[in-house]
């Protein structure tokens, strides 16, 4: 029978072999670890094979003559970033006119309280009335594209009145407006907003300096983001919808102009496409072949400040939502190059 002196022995050597075998076992552990991180880094595994189900997509940009201009490389890391290759591309499908298009139109017109009957050009109806104020309304009602404007001019004593809201209260009177004629998309509604504060000057509306001496706000809607990727249309500053009302001084806000150029995106509706190269993209920047949606007057040069990977949103329906490399700088500037490979393309 070992005596208490044998069973401490035993025991102490047991605790400390033992914990060397669970030091070297977690060493061991954490060095497998590490190396199978730094294999799949330099051997990552090849993506899955692209679909292109939507087969050779529209050509995004028209070839026009480009300004002679310098780019130079200026991010904060010095290089132009990394970038997978290859991209979902999303379908937006096309709208039909059909029997209901009018009746439709026409009960959007009624929800803005125009009831008179309406002109029409082709596809194009206008309805008129007089009060509040002298107003006009154009639907198109095959892509239920609307203009609203609103004559404020004839009464000049409502700028005298006029105390523009703030931010967060323009935003919500503009989704306001919206939902009342059961306009407010989801993608709307969530989607990113920009507040631009405006004064008359003259004959102009101009942008205000600061919110205290402006009478108009101009509320900007844009699509949710897909993941960190923005959807960006022609002019980036501009949204989809906007709607620029009258401030007052008792608080309730007055639309006097809307633009509505919004169809669906069907995002349950992909397909993978290969991409060219972020090289390949800032070669064709440099060569003239960007499209350039923001162009700052009298540069000659701009730096490039941030280059991203987002989508192109097209200027009508009946299209796809299709990766766009983007390139900003100096001045406000902003260009655009197709990502997906010209392979898959119509010429």
């Amino acid at each position: 029978m070992a005596t208490l002196t044998e069973a401490s022995y035993y025991s102490r050597n047991i605790i400390k072999y033992g914990s060397i075998v669970v030091v070297i076992l977690l060493a061991i552990r954490i060095g497998v670890a590490v190396f199978t991180t730094w294999w799949k880094r330099l051997h990552p595994p090849p993506p899955p094979p692209v679909t292109v189900e939507f087969g050779k997509l529209p050509a995004l940009f028209p070839s026009t003559e480009k300004p002679e201009i310098k780019f130079r490389l200026e991010t904060a890391t010095g290089k132009l970033g990394e970038f997978g290759p290859q991209a979902l591309v999303y379908l937006i499908p096309a709208k039909r006119g059909n029997l209901l298009a009018l009746e439709r139109a026409t009960d959007l017109a009624k929800k803005m309280e125009f009831i008179s009957e309406p002109t029409n050009s082709g596809t194009l109806y206008r309805w008129t009335k007089d009060k509040p104020l002298p107003s006009s309304l154009e639907i198109d009602i095959v892509s239920g594209d609307f203009t609203f404007d609103a004559n404020w001019r004839v009464e000049p004593q409502l700028l005298t009145t006029s105390i523009a809201p703030s931010e967060s209260e323009a935003i919500a009177s503009a989704r306001g407006w919206l939902s009342g004629m059961g306009l407010l998309e989801d993608d709307l509604e969530v989607g990113e907003t920009r507040v631009t504060y405006l004064k008359v000057l003259g004959t102009d509306v101009v942008i205000a300096a600061s919110p205290s001496e402006a009478q108009f706000v101009r509320v900007d809607l844009f699509r949710v983001n897909l993941e960190d990727a923005r959807i960006l249309p022609s002019n980036p500053d501009d949204g989809l919808v906007f709607v620029v009302a009258l401030g007052s001084r008792y608080g309730r806000s007055q639309v006097v102009h809307g633009e509505y150029r919004y169809f669906p995106v069907d995002y349950t509706q992909t397909a993978t496409y290969p991409l060219i190269s972020v090289d390949t993209a800032w070669k064709r920047l440099a060569e003239g072949k960007a499209f350039l949606a923001i162009l700052p007057k009298d540069l000659s040069e701009i730096a490039i400040r941030k280059v991203s990977l987002d989508y192109f949103d097209p200027p009508e329906a009946g299209l796809f939502l299709q990766p766009i490399f983007v390139f900003e700088g100096d001045g406000g500037f902003v260009g655009y190059v197709a990502a997906v490979s010209d392979e898959w393309i119509q010429e």
